[in-house]
């Protein structure tokens, strides 16, 4: 389409299988960010900060939704009244709304009228990464359309929304997601951007919530706090700690019962193991991310 208005990335999850007691993902699965902008420091954040962080990321965030001004929520539920009439008329299952899913896209929204359209911002986080550090509840994979527009229609804001959908639905890997039947919860998010809009939606496969919020700083070596073992939603049979990333990793993990925080300090995503199958040769398990943490 015409440069004058749209713009668009996708980025869909997957989850992760694994063999009994080390957790592997299945081949060519994975999350994979788009090409980004390289490392930098953003907004609110301390020179020498890491980025992955999940302290100075929430005070940002929370920052944000306190003197957000630049909501466009008629457009937001345009995009979900059009998504979710896409889905029913390929006979996939309605996606259900989570309210911290939208802010994050709202905030995301926000960034890329500063920053420009990327998958990955300026400090190197995947959607993946920035739902596991803004989103202290959810255990699920997750994915992610954008699209970017330089005007609204004249029609207004409503019909913003429908012009938004159409066009994602034009390109395969949007359409993907937007069609996907694994993902269960969706958050869309629109913010002004001087004459045009930006709409981001999230999406996510809930394999479990968490009953409170996964604090932000674990002690180092010792027990998990019995926030991180208690769940709303879900229950899975393990958990172990590995690398913040947004693509496919191997990690150890124990029963809940027995979990502990890793003994070296860092920061680290919590992974949550649900068996699948028992066979002869052993269990097999689904991994599914949860929220990042540092440890101290």
């Amino acid at each position: 389409m015409a440069r004058r208005a749209l713009l668009a990335a996708a980025l869909g999850g997957a989850g992760l299988l694994a063999l009994p007691g080390r957790l592997r993902p299945a081949a060519g699965q994975g999350l994979r960010p788009a090409a980004g902008q390289g490392v930098g420091q953003g907004a609110g954040q301390e020179a020498g900060a890491d980025p992955l962080d999940p302290t100075a990321c929430l005070d940002d965030f929370q920052s944000y939704r306190e003197a957000a001004t630049d909501l466009l929520p008629e457009v937001e539920e345009a995009v979900r009244r059009a998504t979710a009439d896409r889905r029913d008329a390929a006979g996939v299952a309605p996606l259900v709304p989570d309210e911290r899913l939208r802010w994050i896209a709202r905030f995301y929204a926000a960034h890329i009228t500063r920053a420009g359209l990327s998958h990955t911002d300026p400090q190197g986080r995947g959607p993946g990464q920035r739902i596991g550090l803004l989103h202290r509840r959810l255990v699920g994979p997750a994915g992610e359309n954008l699209f970017q527009s330089s005007r609204l229609p004249p029609s207004g804001r409503e019909a913003a929304g429908s012009v938004a959908v159409d066009s994602l639905m034009e390109s395969p890997g949007h359409r993907r997601n937007i069609l996907e039947r694994r993902w269960t919860h969706a958050g869309m998010g629109a913010v002004a951007d001087g004459d045009g809009f930006v709409v981001v939606q999230l999406f996510a496969q809930r394999a479990a919530l968490l009953a409170g919020p996964m604090p932000a700083v674990l002690e180092a070596g010792r027990p998990l706090p019995p926030v991180a073992r208690q769940f709303a939603e879900g229950m899975p049979d393990r958990v172990g700690f590995g690398p913040p990333t947004d693509g496919p990793v191997a990690v150890d993990t124990v029963p809940l019962a027995d979990a502990r925080t890793p003994a070296a300090p860092g920061i680290y995503r919590s992974l949550y193991a649900f068996l699948r199958e028992r066979t002869a040769s052993g269990a097999h398990y689904e991994i599914a991310p949860g929220p990042i943490v540092r440890v101290g």
